[in-house]
């Protein structure tokens, strides 16, 4: 089955007829360059927040299981894949997947939590993110391993977003 559909299909069962009108008028409003704050803090509330995170995470992670040996090849050096260094590198990047997935399982399964709590997970959400992110410019700046730009640029844009939802004024 396609993933973007299971995307879709989660996406239009977690979203009442409500927000999904509401998300229309703002991209409508985008287009115009005019946002309604209103709309803008029904779209970003925790709960869509925690389900746009969780989906995009278990991609990532069915990604990083089936496409382990790509994204090994990509992210190390030719002399560290030799011998038994590119199976090493698959095998690691599987559990990571796993670890990935069992995330995502934890952080969709948080939207159901009342605004308080949920938003107690988004900070720690925004937080696994910073701490992830830092973990890969560190390799990215002082070791062979070449992690994917748009992959750490991900981590900060959820980190934002995590914290931006979780803090903000309900006014």
């Amino acid at each position: 089955m396609n993933i973007f559909y299971l995307v879709y299909v989660e996406a239009i069962h977690t979203w009442s007829p409500e927000t999904i009108s509401k998300t229309g008028r703002i991209l409508k409003s985008l287009k115009s360059r005019k946002i309604n704050n209103t709309d803008m803090n029904t779209l970003l509330n925790s709960k869509n927040v925690l389900t746009l995170i969780g989906l995009v995470t278990l991609i990532e992670g069915l990604g990083f299981y089936f496409g382990a040996e790509m994204v090994t090849k990509g992210a190390f050096p030719e002399n560290l894949l030799m011998g038994g260094g590119l199976m090493v590198g698959i095998l690691m990047h599987q559990a990571l997947s796993f670890s990935m997935l069992s995330v995502a399982i934890i952080i969709l399964s948080a939207r159901s939590l009342e605004s308080s709590s949920a938003n107690k997970v988004l900070n720690g959400v925004g937080l696994a993110n910073l701490v992830f992110l830092c973990g890969g410019l560190k390799h990215l700046l002082t070791t062979d391993v070449k992690p994917p730009i748009p992959a750490l640029a991900l981590m900060a844009i959820f980190a934002l977003l995590s914290f931006y939802t979780a803090n903000k004024s309900e006014a």
